[in-house]
């Protein structure tokens, strides 16, 4: 840990982890007319995953971890197309950053746009 910058109020340091890190931010920055497999096919290509049964094999397996595989080929939707439910899209961000298995993983809010335990049983 080595010391960046200090203030009275805050202590900035950098810290070197180790490996790859994945940021999933608060907001869902997520476009509208995909649907979750094509966004996470697409979003695997881009990080430089092979294509082929692996690939599929792990965007299944994550859908079935953040319980979207009943939403695997709805549009992710946006203000004009209807689509996936605000906590859907949250577990998506998350699914698509979890697609190159990260060591550091960082949420912001995680929970937000989730509901609470009792919206959700």
């Amino acid at each position: 840990m080595r010391l960046l910058f200090a203030t009275p109020t805050y202590v900035y340091i950098i810290v070197n982890l180790p490996g790859a890190t994945a940021f999933v931010p608060q907001d869902d920055r997520l476009h509208g007319f995909y649907t979750c497999r094509k966004y996470m096919q697409h979003y695997a290509r881009l990080a430089g995953l092979p294509r082929g049964a692996a690939t599929e094999a792990k965007i299944d397996t994550l859908f079935k971890q953040l319980g979207l595989a009943g939403q695997a080929d709805t549009i992710v939707g946006d203000i004009f197309l209807k689509g996936l439910s605000g906590g859907q899209k949250r577990r998506l961000s998350v699914a698509l950053e979890a697609l190159t298995e990260p060591n550091n993983f960082f949420l912001d809010e995680p929970t937000s746009g989730l509901g609470n335990y009792k919206n959700a049983v």
